[in-house]
Protein backbone atom coordinates (compact mmCIF):
# COMPACT_ATOMS: atom_id res chain seq x y z
CA UNK A 1 0.00 0.00 0.00
CA UNK A 2 1.34 3.21 -1.07
CA UNK A 3 2.68 5.41 1.81
CA UNK A 4 -0.18 8.58 2.98
CA UNK A 5 1.79 11.24 2.53
CA UNK A 6 -0.71 13.58 3.96
CA UNK A 7 -0.32 11.83 7.36
CA UNK A 8 0.20 14.15 10.76
CA UNK A 9 3.40 13.21 12.83
CA UNK A 10 5.48 16.46 13.03
CA UNK A 11 8.77 16.14 15.29
CA UNK A 12 9.01 19.30 16.79
CA UNK A 13 12.23 21.27 16.48
CA UNK A 14 12.14 22.12 19.96
CA UNK A 15 10.93 25.67 19.02
CA UNK A 16 6.98 26.13 18.74
CA UNK A 17 7.40 29.02 16.08
CA UNK A 18 9.29 26.27 14.27
CA UNK A 19 7.01 23.50 14.28
CA UNK A 20 4.31 26.21 13.35
CA UNK A 21 5.33 27.87 10.02
CA UNK A 22 7.28 23.79 8.89
CA UNK A 23 4.49 21.84 9.90
CA UNK A 24 1.27 23.57 9.24
CA UNK A 25 0.91 23.10 5.86
CA UNK A 26 -1.95 22.85 3.51
CA UNK A 27 -2.09 19.69 1.14
CA UNK A 28 -0.92 21.58 -1.82
CA UNK A 29 1.93 21.94 -0.02
CA UNK A 30 2.60 18.94 0.95
CA UNK A 31 1.68 17.10 -2.72
CA UNK A 32 4.52 19.73 -4.13
CA UNK A 33 7.07 18.15 -1.47
CA UNK A 34 6.58 14.93 -3.78
CA UNK A 35 7.92 13.95 -6.82
CA UNK A 36 5.84 12.60 -8.58
CA UNK A 37 2.68 14.80 -7.04
CA UNK A 38 0.32 11.97 -5.99
CA UNK A 39 -3.39 12.36 -6.88
CA UNK A 40 -5.28 12.53 -3.62
CA UNK A 41 -8.47 11.71 -2.90
CA UNK A 42 -11.25 14.37 -1.21
CA UNK A 43 -11.80 12.28 2.21
CA UNK A 44 -7.36 12.40 2.45
CA UNK A 45 -7.15 16.00 1.68
CA UNK A 46 -10.04 16.28 4.75
CA UNK A 47 -8.19 14.39 6.52
CA UNK A 48 -5.31 16.27 6.43
CA UNK A 49 -7.31 19.47 6.78
CA UNK A 50 -8.80 18.05 10.23
CA UNK A 51 -5.45 16.31 11.91
CA UNK A 52 -3.73 19.72 10.58
CA UNK A 53 -6.05 21.96 12.44
CA UNK A 54 -6.31 20.21 15.33
CA UNK A 55 -2.41 20.41 15.88
CA UNK A 56 -2.60 23.52 15.32
CA UNK A 57 -4.82 24.81 17.87
CA UNK A 58 -2.61 22.88 20.16
CA UNK A 59 0.62 24.48 18.96
CA UNK A 60 -1.00 28.29 19.26
CA UNK A 61 -1.08 28.52 22.72
CA UNK A 62 2.22 27.41 23.34
CA UNK A 63 3.98 29.21 20.52
CA UNK A 64 2.15 32.16 21.66
CA UNK A 65 3.56 31.74 24.96
CA UNK A 66 6.89 31.48 23.36
CA UNK A 67 6.44 34.43 21.28
CA UNK A 68 3.31 36.06 20.85
CA UNK A 69 4.60 38.66 17.98
CA UNK A 70 6.08 36.16 15.99
CA UNK A 71 3.15 33.63 16.53
CA UNK A 72 0.57 36.27 15.15
CA UNK A 73 2.69 36.90 11.84
CA UNK A 74 2.56 33.66 11.50
CA UNK A 75 -0.66 32.97 11.60
CA UNK A 76 -1.08 35.85 9.10
CA UNK A 77 1.32 33.79 6.69
CA UNK A 78 -1.11 31.10 7.15
CA UNK A 79 -3.05 32.97 4.63
CA UNK A 80 -0.62 34.44 2.44
CA UNK A 81 -1.68 33.81 -1.68
CA UNK A 82 0.71 35.46 -3.88
CA UNK A 83 4.27 34.73 -5.03
CA UNK A 84 6.60 31.85 -4.06
CA UNK A 85 7.02 30.20 -0.84
CA UNK A 86 3.05 30.87 -0.11
CA UNK A 87 1.52 28.68 2.53
CA UNK A 88 -2.39 29.68 0.94
CA UNK A 89 -3.78 27.56 4.03
CA UNK A 90 -7.28 29.76 4.41
CA UNK A 91 -8.65 26.97 6.66
CA UNK A 92 -6.49 26.42 9.06
CA UNK A 93 -6.08 31.00 8.85
CA UNK A 94 -9.22 31.02 9.98
CA UNK A 95 -8.98 28.17 12.72
CA UNK A 96 -6.08 30.46 13.90
CA UNK A 97 -8.02 33.60 13.47
CA UNK A 98 -11.18 32.05 15.27
CA UNK A 99 -8.54 30.91 18.80
CA UNK A 100 -7.46 34.61 18.39
CA UNK A 101 -10.84 35.77 18.99
CA UNK A 102 -11.55 33.51 21.72
CA UNK A 103 -8.36 34.34 23.49
CA UNK A 104 -6.86 37.64 22.26
CA UNK A 105 -9.70 39.53 20.85
CA UNK A 106 -8.28 42.62 20.93
CA UNK A 107 -5.50 41.65 19.28
CA UNK A 108 -8.06 40.16 16.69
CA UNK A 109 -9.56 43.64 16.79
CA UNK A 110 -6.75 45.96 16.86
CA UNK A 111 -5.37 44.14 13.22
CA UNK A 112 -8.14 44.48 11.56
CA UNK A 113 -6.60 47.26 9.18
CA UNK A 114 -4.11 44.92 8.14
CA UNK A 115 -6.72 43.37 6.07
CA UNK A 116 -5.30 45.33 2.76
CA UNK A 117 -3.48 47.62 4.35
CA UNK A 118 -1.78 48.70 1.23
CA UNK A 119 -4.76 49.50 -0.19
CA UNK A 120 -4.39 46.93 -2.86
CA UNK A 121 -5.48 42.75 -2.87
CA UNK A 122 -1.98 41.77 -4.15
CA UNK A 123 -0.29 43.28 -1.89
CA UNK A 124 -2.01 42.79 1.67
CA UNK A 125 -1.01 39.81 3.70
CA UNK A 126 -4.93 39.11 4.08
CA UNK A 127 -8.03 39.71 1.61
CA UNK A 128 -11.01 41.81 2.67
CA UNK A 129 -13.03 38.86 2.06
CA UNK A 130 -11.38 37.15 4.75
CA UNK A 131 -13.19 38.60 7.69
CA UNK A 132 -16.31 38.39 6.35
CA UNK A 133 -15.24 34.32 6.68
CA UNK A 134 -14.15 34.77 9.83
CA UNK A 135 -17.33 36.43 11.03
CA UNK A 136 -19.11 33.33 8.87
CA UNK A 137 -16.98 30.58 10.46
CA UNK A 138 -17.83 31.73 14.63
CA UNK A 139 -21.36 31.88 13.51
CA UNK A 140 -21.29 28.15 12.34
CA UNK A 141 -19.20 27.50 15.61
CA UNK A 142 -21.67 28.72 17.49
CA UNK A 143 -24.28 26.61 15.34
CA UNK A 144 -26.13 29.75 14.21
CA UNK A 145 -26.88 30.63 10.51
CA UNK A 146 -27.36 33.92 11.14
CA UNK A 147 -25.95 36.87 12.61
CA UNK A 148 -29.03 38.52 14.10
CA UNK A 149 -29.28 36.82 17.88
CA UNK A 150 -25.53 36.40 17.79
CA UNK A 151 -24.87 40.33 18.58
CA UNK A 152 -27.63 40.41 20.69
CA UNK A 153 -26.25 37.44 22.76
CA UNK A 154 -22.37 37.63 22.32
CA UNK A 155 -20.53 41.04 22.94
CA UNK A 156 -17.11 39.74 21.59
CA UNK A 157 -18.70 39.16 18.08
CA UNK A 158 -20.38 42.51 18.30
CA UNK A 159 -17.49 44.20 18.82
CA UNK A 160 -16.03 42.26 16.16
CA UNK A 161 -18.48 42.45 13.83
CA UNK A 162 -18.99 46.40 14.15
CA UNK A 163 -15.11 46.89 13.81
CA UNK A 164 -15.34 44.58 10.67
CA UNK A 165 -18.36 46.37 9.29
CA UNK A 166 -17.22 49.90 9.85
CA UNK A 167 -14.15 48.79 8.19
CA UNK A 168 -15.75 47.67 5.20
CA UNK A 169 -17.41 51.20 5.18
CA UNK A 170 -14.38 53.23 5.17
CA UNK A 171 -13.03 50.98 2.56
CA UNK A 172 -15.93 51.73 0.43
CA UNK A 173 -16.08 55.58 0.97
CA UNK A 174 -12.21 55.47 0.61
CA UNK A 175 -12.47 53.70 -2.41
CA UNK A 176 -15.48 56.02 -4.12
CA UNK A 177 -13.49 59.16 -3.22
CA UNK A 178 -10.24 57.80 -4.97
CA UNK A 179 -12.28 57.15 -8.11
CA UNK A 180 -13.85 60.80 -8.53
CA UNK A 181 -10.89 62.14 -8.07
CA UNK A 182 -9.20 60.50 -10.24
CA UNK A 183 -6.22 59.09 -7.97
CA UNK A 184 -6.27 55.81 -9.31
CA UNK A 185 -2.59 55.30 -10.40
CA UNK A 186 0.99 53.63 -9.58
CA UNK A 187 2.90 55.85 -6.49
CA UNK A 188 6.15 56.03 -8.01
CA UNK A 189 7.49 58.07 -5.47
CA UNK A 190 7.08 55.35 -3.30
CA UNK A 191 10.39 54.05 -1.61
CA UNK A 192 10.49 50.92 -2.77
CA UNK A 193 8.38 51.53 -6.56
CA UNK A 194 5.83 48.25 -5.46
CA UNK A 195 3.10 50.13 -3.72
CA UNK A 196 0.43 50.69 -5.79
CA UNK A 197 -2.34 53.10 -5.01
CA UNK A 198 -5.77 51.01 -5.66
CA UNK A 199 -9.61 50.44 -4.95
CA UNK A 200 -9.79 47.93 -2.33
CA UNK A 201 -11.51 44.60 -2.83
CA UNK A 202 -14.67 45.83 -0.70
CA UNK A 203 -16.61 45.94 -3.58
CA UNK A 204 -16.61 42.85 -4.42
CA UNK A 205 -17.04 41.80 -0.67
CA UNK A 206 -20.82 43.24 -1.03
CA UNK A 207 -21.07 41.40 -4.49
CA UNK A 208 -20.51 37.56 -4.11
CA UNK A 209 -19.84 35.59 -6.83
CA UNK A 210 -20.82 32.02 -5.64
CA UNK A 211 -23.85 30.61 -3.52
CA UNK A 212 -21.38 30.00 -0.91
CA UNK A 213 -19.98 33.87 -0.62
CA UNK A 214 -23.96 35.24 -0.97
CA UNK A 215 -24.72 32.99 2.34
CA UNK A 216 -21.80 34.05 4.14
CA UNK A 217 -22.99 37.76 3.18
CA UNK A 218 -26.09 36.94 4.38
CA UNK A 219 -25.66 35.27 7.62
CA UNK A 220 -23.23 38.27 8.33
CA UNK A 221 -25.78 40.89 7.63
CA UNK A 222 -23.11 42.52 5.49
CA UNK A 223 -25.69 44.65 3.07
CA UNK A 224 -28.04 45.82 6.20
CA UNK A 225 -25.06 46.58 8.31
CA UNK A 226 -22.92 48.35 5.62
CA UNK A 227 -26.05 50.23 4.38
CA UNK A 228 -26.81 51.46 7.97
CA UNK A 229 -23.21 52.91 8.39
CA UNK A 230 -23.52 54.73 5.03
CA UNK A 231 -26.79 55.96 5.00
CA UNK A 232 -27.42 56.20 8.62
CA UNK A 233 -30.67 58.89 8.21
CA UNK A 234 -32.69 55.82 5.36
CA UNK A 235 -35.05 53.55 7.75
CA UNK A 236 -35.91 51.22 4.53
CA UNK A 237 -33.19 48.72 4.35
CA UNK A 238 -34.22 48.05 0.91
CA UNK A 239 -33.68 51.58 0.03
CA UNK A 240 -30.47 51.44 1.79
CA UNK A 241 -29.26 48.31 -0.38
CA UNK A 242 -30.11 50.11 -3.52
CA UNK A 243 -28.10 53.35 -2.53
CA UNK A 244 -25.70 51.43 -1.75
CA UNK A 245 -25.35 49.15 -4.61
CA UNK A 246 -25.54 52.33 -7.11
CA UNK A 247 -23.60 54.85 -5.42
CA UNK A 248 -20.80 52.56 -4.30
CA UNK A 249 -20.56 49.30 -5.67
CA UNK A 250 -21.31 49.64 -9.09
CA UNK A 251 -18.69 52.02 -9.95
CA UNK A 252 -16.42 50.18 -7.92
CA UNK A 253 -17.33 46.65 -9.62
CA UNK A 254 -16.84 47.58 -12.97
CA UNK A 255 -13.40 49.48 -12.16
CA UNK A 256 -12.05 46.24 -10.62
CA UNK A 257 -13.00 44.64 -13.48
CA UNK A 258 -11.54 46.63 -16.09
CA UNK A 259 -8.17 46.72 -14.57
CA UNK A 260 -5.48 43.87 -14.44
CA UNK A 261 -2.97 45.20 -11.82
CA UNK A 262 0.07 43.39 -10.57
CA UNK A 263 2.92 43.59 -8.51
CA UNK A 264 6.55 44.24 -10.33
CA UNK A 265 9.71 43.67 -9.33
CA UNK A 266 13.29 43.35 -10.30
CA UNK A 267 16.69 43.25 -8.77
CA UNK A 268 18.26 46.20 -9.14
CA UNK A 269 22.06 45.33 -9.59
CA UNK A 270 23.99 48.09 -9.75
CA UNK A 271 22.64 49.59 -6.54
CA UNK A 272 22.99 45.90 -4.88
CA UNK A 273 26.45 45.25 -5.60
CA UNK A 274 27.29 48.80 -4.38
CA UNK A 275 25.79 47.94 -1.23
CA UNK A 276 27.53 44.72 -0.91
CA UNK A 277 30.56 46.06 -1.37
CA UNK A 278 30.32 49.28 0.87
CA UNK A 279 29.40 46.87 3.79
CA UNK A 280 31.28 43.49 4.75
CA UNK A 281 31.78 41.25 1.73
CA UNK A 282 30.44 37.99 2.55
CA UNK A 283 31.36 36.71 -0.22
CA UNK A 284 34.86 37.13 -0.43
CA UNK A 285 35.77 33.47 -0.45
CA UNK A 286 32.88 31.67 -2.46
CA UNK A 287 32.15 29.59 -5.74
CA UNK A 288 28.49 29.12 -7.47
CA UNK A 289 27.85 26.36 -9.31
CA UNK A 290 25.29 27.52 -11.90
CA UNK A 291 23.29 24.41 -13.45
CA UNK A 292 20.46 25.47 -15.48
CA UNK A 293 19.07 22.67 -17.26
CA UNK A 294 16.23 22.34 -20.60
CA UNK A 295 13.03 22.85 -18.44
CA UNK A 296 14.14 25.44 -16.66
CA UNK A 297 15.91 27.34 -19.65
CA UNK A 298 12.47 29.07 -20.64
CA UNK A 299 11.31 30.15 -17.07
CA UNK A 300 11.92 33.06 -14.93
CA UNK A 301 14.07 31.43 -12.73
CA UNK A 302 16.91 31.29 -15.42
CA UNK A 303 17.43 35.23 -14.32
CA UNK A 304 17.68 34.28 -10.67
CA UNK A 305 20.91 31.54 -11.65
CA UNK A 306 22.77 33.57 -14.08
CA UNK A 307 22.44 36.70 -11.51
CA UNK A 308 23.77 34.59 -8.34
CA UNK A 309 26.34 32.97 -9.84
CA UNK A 310 27.59 36.45 -11.53
CA UNK A 311 27.30 38.08 -7.91
CA UNK A 312 29.06 35.47 -6.14
CA UNK A 313 31.68 35.75 -8.93
CA UNK A 314 32.36 39.48 -8.66
CA UNK A 315 32.53 39.45 -4.77
CA UNK A 316 35.27 36.69 -4.68
CA UNK A 317 38.35 38.33 -3.98
CA UNK A 318 40.84 35.35 -4.73
CA UNK A 319 41.92 35.69 -8.31
CA UNK A 320 41.91 31.85 -8.81
CA UNK A 321 38.01 32.07 -7.92
CA UNK A 322 37.27 36.12 -8.69
CA UNK A 323 35.48 36.41 -11.88
CA UNK A 324 34.29 32.31 -12.37
CA UNK A 325 31.70 29.97 -12.12
CA UNK A 326 31.52 26.17 -12.42
CA UNK A 327 29.20 24.57 -15.10
CA UNK A 328 28.39 20.94 -16.39
CA UNK A 329 30.68 20.46 -18.92
CA UNK A 330 29.26 19.01 -22.76
CA UNK A 331 28.58 15.17 -23.46
CA UNK A 332 29.44 12.46 -23.02
CA UNK A 333 31.47 13.01 -19.80
CA UNK A 334 29.52 16.26 -18.16
CA UNK A 335 32.71 16.85 -15.98
CA UNK A 336 31.77 20.23 -13.54
CA UNK A 337 34.30 22.76 -15.44
CA UNK A 338 35.31 26.51 -13.92
CA UNK A 339 34.79 28.83 -16.51
CA UNK A 340 35.92 32.99 -16.54
CA UNK A 341 32.90 35.04 -16.87
CA UNK A 342 33.05 36.69 -20.27
CA UNK A 343 31.72 40.21 -20.89
CA UNK A 344 32.36 43.87 -20.37
CA UNK A 345 28.90 44.34 -19.10
CA UNK A 346 25.74 42.72 -16.91
CA UNK A 347 24.25 41.94 -20.32
CA UNK A 348 26.82 40.52 -22.10
CA UNK A 349 28.06 38.39 -18.89
CA UNK A 350 24.55 37.45 -18.45
CA UNK A 351 24.40 35.74 -21.79
CA UNK A 352 27.56 34.25 -21.39
CA UNK A 353 26.71 32.02 -18.10
CA UNK A 354 23.07 31.56 -19.58
CA UNK A 355 24.76 29.79 -22.42
CA UNK A 356 27.50 28.11 -20.77
CA UNK A 357 25.59 27.10 -18.02
CA UNK A 358 22.42 25.62 -19.63
CA UNK A 359 22.30 22.02 -20.11
CA UNK A 360 19.90 20.55 -22.35
CA UNK A 361 19.79 16.46 -20.71
CA UNK A 362 18.60 17.86 -17.72
CA UNK A 363 21.38 16.39 -15.28
CA UNK A 364 21.73 16.90 -11.51
CA UNK A 365 25.43 17.89 -10.30
CA UNK A 366 27.66 15.37 -8.87
CA UNK A 367 29.72 16.15 -5.66
CA UNK A 368 32.46 14.49 -6.06
CA UNK A 369 33.63 16.01 -9.51
CA UNK A 370 32.67 19.59 -8.10
CA UNK A 371 35.09 18.86 -4.91
CA UNK A 372 37.63 17.17 -7.65
CA UNK A 373 37.50 19.65 -9.63
CA UNK A 374 37.88 23.00 -6.45
CA UNK A 375 40.69 20.48 -5.03
CA UNK A 376 42.46 20.34 -8.62
CA UNK A 377 42.38 24.24 -9.21
CA UNK A 378 44.07 24.84 -5.88
CA UNK A 379 46.56 22.57 -5.88
CA UNK A 380 47.46 23.39 -9.83
CA UNK A 381 47.84 27.07 -8.54
CA UNK A 382 49.73 26.13 -5.59
CA UNK A 383 46.90 28.17 -3.20
CA UNK A 384 47.75 28.15 0.47
CA UNK A 385 45.11 27.10 2.78
CA UNK A 386 43.38 30.20 3.57
CA UNK A 387 43.28 30.73 -0.07
CA UNK A 388 40.86 27.84 -0.39
CA UNK A 389 37.31 28.78 -1.15
CA UNK A 390 35.04 28.42 2.22
CA UNK A 391 31.57 28.09 0.30
CA UNK A 392 30.45 26.93 -2.40
CA UNK A 393 26.84 27.19 -3.94
CA UNK A 394 25.22 24.89 -5.92
CA UNK A 395 22.39 26.95 -7.75
CA UNK A 396 20.34 24.45 -9.82
CA UNK A 397 16.99 23.23 -10.34
CA UNK A 398 17.48 19.65 -10.17
CA UNK A 399 16.42 17.44 -7.44
CA UNK A 400 19.21 15.24 -7.88
CA UNK A 401 22.44 15.56 -5.69
CA UNK A 402 24.95 13.65 -4.60
CA UNK A 403 23.71 10.10 -5.83
CA UNK A 404 22.51 7.55 -3.45
CA UNK A 405 25.35 7.32 -1.12
CA UNK A 406 25.22 9.37 2.37
CA UNK A 407 25.98 12.77 2.72
CA UNK A 408 28.31 11.53 5.45
CA UNK A 409 30.65 9.04 3.89
CA UNK A 410 30.74 11.46 0.29
CA UNK A 411 31.96 14.52 2.58
CA UNK A 412 33.71 13.02 4.70
CA UNK A 413 35.75 11.40 2.05
CA UNK A 414 36.07 14.70 -0.21
CA UNK A 415 37.23 16.17 3.12
CA UNK A 416 39.85 13.22 3.59
CA UNK A 417 41.16 14.45 -0.15
CA UNK A 418 41.72 17.86 1.34
CA UNK A 419 43.76 16.67 4.01
CA UNK A 420 45.86 14.37 1.80
CA UNK A 421 47.17 17.54 0.24
CA UNK A 422 47.89 19.25 2.90
CA UNK A 423 45.15 21.64 3.35
CA UNK A 424 44.02 20.82 6.85
CA UNK A 425 40.70 19.01 8.38
CA UNK A 426 38.66 21.98 8.29
CA UNK A 427 39.77 23.06 4.33
CA UNK A 428 36.67 21.38 3.13
CA UNK A 429 34.36 24.22 1.85
CA UNK A 430 31.01 24.13 3.19
CA UNK A 431 28.74 23.06 0.67
CA UNK A 432 25.10 24.99 -0.04
CA UNK A 433 22.49 22.93 -2.86
CA UNK A 434 20.19 25.17 -3.51
CA UNK A 435 17.48 24.65 -5.74
CA UNK A 436 15.59 27.34 -6.90
CA UNK A 437 13.08 25.30 -8.84
CA UNK A 438 9.45 26.62 -7.65
CA UNK A 439 7.01 25.43 -10.16
CA UNK A 440 3.98 25.72 -8.10
CA UNK A 441 5.04 27.41 -5.65
CA UNK A 442 7.41 25.47 -3.15
CA UNK A 443 7.27 26.41 0.40
CA UNK A 444 11.13 27.14 1.26
CA UNK A 445 12.61 24.26 3.19
CA UNK A 446 16.14 23.87 4.83
CA UNK A 447 17.97 20.51 5.99
CA UNK A 448 21.48 19.61 6.97
CA UNK A 449 22.01 15.87 6.45
CA UNK A 450 25.79 16.71 7.76
CA UNK A 451 27.78 19.50 9.00
CA UNK A 452 29.54 20.90 6.17
CA UNK A 453 26.29 20.33 3.73
CA UNK A 454 22.79 22.33 3.64
CA UNK A 455 20.44 21.60 1.26
CA UNK A 456 17.72 24.52 0.62
CA UNK A 457 15.20 24.15 -1.66
CA UNK A 458 12.93 27.23 -2.92
CA UNK A 459 12.92 31.28 -3.35
CA UNK A 460 11.17 34.41 -2.32
CA UNK A 461 12.46 38.01 -2.69
CA UNK A 462 12.91 37.49 1.24
CA UNK A 463 14.69 34.28 0.99
CA UNK A 464 17.20 35.69 -1.38
CA UNK A 465 17.25 39.08 0.47
CA UNK A 466 18.02 36.36 3.61
CA UNK A 467 20.99 34.64 1.49
CA UNK A 468 22.50 37.83 0.53
CA UNK A 469 22.30 39.48 4.12
CA UNK A 470 23.59 36.53 5.39
CA UNK A 471 26.39 35.40 3.15
CA UNK A 472 25.15 32.47 2.20
CA UNK A 473 24.50 31.15 5.57
CA UNK A 474 20.63 29.65 5.82
CA UNK A 475 19.05 28.22 8.69
CA UNK A 476 15.49 27.05 9.83
CA UNK A 477 15.11 30.49 11.90
CA UNK A 478 16.57 32.56 8.97
CA UNK A 479 13.90 30.79 6.84
CA UNK A 480 10.81 31.48 9.20
CA UNK A 481 12.20 35.36 10.05
CA UNK A 482 12.43 35.69 5.62
CA UNK A 483 8.66 34.76 5.47
CA UNK A 484 7.81 37.51 7.81
CA UNK A 485 10.23 39.80 6.51
CA UNK A 486 8.04 41.67 4.21
CA UNK A 487 6.69 45.61 5.43
CA UNK A 488 2.93 44.29 5.53
CA UNK A 489 3.53 41.88 8.51
CA UNK A 490 5.37 44.77 10.46
CA UNK A 491 2.15 46.40 10.69
CA UNK A 492 0.88 43.50 13.28
CA UNK A 493 0.57 44.15 17.10
CA UNK A 494 0.08 42.42 20.06
CA UNK A 495 -2.72 44.14 22.45
CA UNK A 496 -3.47 41.20 24.96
Amino acid sequence: MAKNIFTISPISYGDPCHDLYFHVKSPDNVIRMCLPPPEPTDEQVEQHNKATINYLKQLLPVAWSHNSLTTLKLIFNLNSFDGPGEKDFPAAFYAAASWLHHNHPKTLLCNIPSFASSGSFYLSIARLWDLVEILYGLLLEQGQESAAQTLYRDTHYKLLHDRVMEFLAEQLKSDIDKLKQHRLKMELESEDNDKLLLVSQAAKCCTPSSPEQVQATRAVLLSESLGRILFPQESDQSEEWERLRKEFLEPLTEYVKDKDVGEAAEIQWKAMMENMYQGENKFKDCLAVCNITYEMTASSITELAASLGILVSELSEEPAWKGKVITLGPLPDKLPLLHSIQGSDLKSRYDFVISTCSNRYNEGVDFDQVCDLILEVAVNNNLKAEQMIKKVFVVTDSVRFGGSTSWKTLYEAKRSNFKEQGYGDDAMPHILFWNIWDFGGFMPRVEEPHPGVTLLRGNSKTLIKSFLDNGGEIDRHQLLEAAIADKEYQTLSVVD
